[in-house]
């Protein structure tokens, strides 16, 4: 059975969503989300990023990218924290979102980055953002990611 727009409404303009029964709208929800996070209304593209990473499927992905060009910060932060709902972090998205101009984009990438096993092809990046953001505190939480990933690596090898 089709999803429509004022399902998808029904939970995305509710001031505290509840993701997981909106998730359960799945993939039929999406065509929606991805309109959502397209149209000008900032607090209904940012929801509509986080159902979407909470459907966490390879076409959820493509609504946080979405997210993740828009012109609005807040969307931007959106979608950086849905990397953390997602099975797995797509690189390219991450490295987009560590590239960002602003400082709670770059954060949020940085702690959703520390809760995935899987950094390896952003090692390099995480490592320039530790040496170089011009703000301390990213510097700070890199190293704490990167630390977190030494010590899941070591883990592994002894496993």
């Amino acid at each position: 059975m089709p999803v429509t727009m004022k399902q998808v409404l029904s939970f995305i303009d509710q001031e505290e969503p509840d993701y997981a029964a909106a998730a359960r709208l799945g993939n039929r929800a999406l065509p929606h989300l991805a309109e959502l996070t397209r149209q000008g209304d900032i607090g209904r593209a940012s929801k509509a990023a986080c159902l979407a990473s909470h459907i966490g499927t390879s076409d959820a992905v493509r609504v946080v990218a979405i997210a993740a060009r828009s012109d609005e910060a807040v969307v931007r932060v959106a979608a950086a924290v849905s990397l953390r709902n997602l099975g797995g972090i797509p690189v390219n998205l991450a490295r987009r979102l560590l590239d960002d101009d602003n400082v709670g984009v770059r954060k949020w990438t940085l702690k959703a980055l520390a809760v995935h096993r899987r950094i390896e092809q952003l090692r390099s990046r995480l490592q320039e953002i530790a040496v170089s953001d011009p703000d301390l505190s990213l510097r700070d939480l890199a190293n704490e990611v990167l630390q977190k990933f030494r010590r899941k690596t070591r883990q592994k090898r002894k496993d």
